[in-house]
């Protein structure tokens, strides 16, 4: 085997998360996919061949089940990616938008992958080349065609956010990270 990869949000079989852990798979690494759900997860790590595993991404207690769990199997984690992500509010404009949705949103789409990247990041300091990759979106960057800020102002207004957050983040861990 190649490297030992874990993919948040892996619930679609039509999704981004799936098909990534299935070409990874397919070249000869380990990837162990997660989701909320146990039977979507179960289910779609059958497709795969590969070992699927819950969590929710938005409860610390689940992660640290999680991380258990992985540590019981698994030395090293060579490459982590957040993919998990929800919350895609087209059409609605920022003044609209709930503040609970927000909430929500940010828990997962930033503040998951955050807990995620403090949980495994011990594993992945044990790897040869350790990686962090977080799915985003041009929703969270000033100059991408679609939805950039000068081309759309408040399309996806909370999703983009929490992907320019996430951006963000990423840009300051590489920094942290950078060894």
């Amino acid at each position: 085997m190649k490297d030992t990869i874990l993919i948040t949000g892996v619930s679609r079989e039509e999704g981004l998360g799936f098909e990534t852990a299935k070409q990874l798979h397919n070249s000869g690494h380990k990837v162990i996919i997660t989701a909320r759900n146990e039977d979507k997860v179960n289910e779609l790590a059958k497709r795969i061949g590969t070992d699927g595993l819950v969590v929710d991404i938005t409860n610390q207690e689940s992660i640290d089940s999680l991380v258990q769990k992985f540590e019981k199997k698994y030395e090293t984690l060579d490459v982590l990616i957040n993919n998990a992500g929800a919350f895609f509010d087209m059409g609605t404009q920022p003044l609209e938008v709930e503040m609970n949705f927000a909430k929500s949103a940010f828990d997962t789409n930033l503040f998951g992958a955050w807990r995620m990247i403090q949980a495994f990041t011990p594993f992945l300091r044990k790897s040869h080349n350790g990686r962090i990759v977080n799915v985003s979106s041009g929703a969270g960057s000033f100059e991408d065609p679609v939805f950039g800020l000068p081309v759309h102002q408040g399309i996806v207004p909370t999703y983009g956010l929490t992907k320019l957050a996430l951006n963000g983040l990423t840009v300051k861990l590489a920094r942290q990270l950078q060894d």
